[in-house]
């Protein structure tokens, strides 16, 4: 017959052959398999170390946050003292100017200075001192009847000579002698005693009749005085 017999016998070289065949295909069957499971294998590694990276980075990211949430809360309790201390300025501010108006409106005024013009009163300014009792250096003559001492105003900053008033105080004989101030300018002046005044408790004057150094050193003579004028 032309045709095979599906029930004719397989010839045992055939039937190797086939069983061969076979045999390769599995093999390469498996290789595939196992090369497959490799490449899942590594493809798992690389993914579980992508995670762990990412998981990192997550990690650094959210300390980053939360330390800048930090600097933030600590900018804004910054911000808050700075609002509360420009506040405190501002009301001291208002304070001050309510003051100064307070003042300006009770300002002091000079009528006529004793040289130069009128200046702003906002340049004006009182002075007061003592030239200290026990260190008041006094200078004149006994025989001549007078002493002198020098006054430094030159702390007060006068542009020109104020107006003064002054008052000798001492432990004797002050109120019998005639006191004077002569010479005075923008930072200094001063005060002269001179000869016994009489009076009604002395009609006649009073012995010794000439003061002196010895008298207003003995007796601590020192000057009290105040000084009104421009520093501008």
């Amino acid at each position: 017959s032309s045709g095979i017999n599906a029930e004719w016998p397989l010839r045992p070289g055939v039937l190797l052959l086939l069983l061969g065949l076979a045999a390769t295909d599995q093999s390469q069957l498996e290789n595939k398999v196992a090369n497959l499971e490799q490449a899942l294998a590594s493809l798992i590694e690389t993914q579980d170390e992508d995670l762990i990276t990412l998981t990192e980075t997550v990690r650094a990211l959210t300390e980053t946050v939360t330390a800048q949430d930090g600097e933030i809360a600590t900018l804004k309790e910054t911000a808050a003292a700075q609002n509360t201390t420009i506040a405190s300025l501002e009301t001291t501010r208002t304070t001050l100017t309510d003051k100064l108006t307070a003042l300006e409106s009770k300002e002091t005024r000079i009528i006529k200075a004793p040289t130069g013009s009128l200046r702003s009163a906002a340049c004006l300014v009182t002075c007061v001192g003592n030239t200290g009792k026990g260190n008041t250096t006094w200078t004149g003559s006994s025989s001549s009847g007078y002493t002198y001492t020098w006054v430094s105003m030159s702390g007060c900053g006068f542009v020109s000579t104020p107006i003064i008033s002054a008052t000798v105080e001492g432990g004797s004989y002050t109120y019998l002698v005639l006191m004077s101030l002569l010479y005075a300018s923008n930072t200094q002046f001063s005060v002269w005693m001179e000869g016994w005044v009489f009076t009604s408790r002395y009609p006649t004057g009073y012995s010794p009749t000439k003061p002196g150094t010895s008298t207003a050193t003995s007796g601590q003579w020192n000057v009290h005085w105040y000084a009104t004028g421009y520093v501008c």
